[in-house]
């Protein structure tokens, strides 16, 4: 009789300690796949901020060539690339 009791309480922790291990599996397959949202989040993080970049890239070249044009149109010695090209051919 007291070997078919350890056997249940045996038995029942066996069931508890399942239970808890089925738990902590649950809770590392949520830990998981947040890591693996996260990842993506930050990857998109990332790309957008390539993107970003390049835009920067191309809006700080857009802006200096502007400034570049506004002081050649600002400047009164300037006659025009044909009289540019022209002095340097004839020279």
């Amino acid at each position: 009789m007291e070997t078919k009791r350890l056997n249940e309480d045996q038995t029942e922790a066996l069931k508890r300690e399942y239970q808890a291990v089925m738990k902590l599996n649950e809770t590392f397959t949520a830990v998981n796949d947040n890591l693996i949202g996260a990842r993506e989040k930050l990857q998109q993080f990332a790309d957008t901020m390539d993107q970003t970049d390049t835009l920067l890239d191309i809006w700080i070249k857009i802006l200096s060539q502007s400034l570049h044009t506004q002081r050649l149109l600002s400047d009164p010695s300037w006659q025009g690339q044909t009289t540019v090209t022209f002095t340097l051919y004839t020279s």
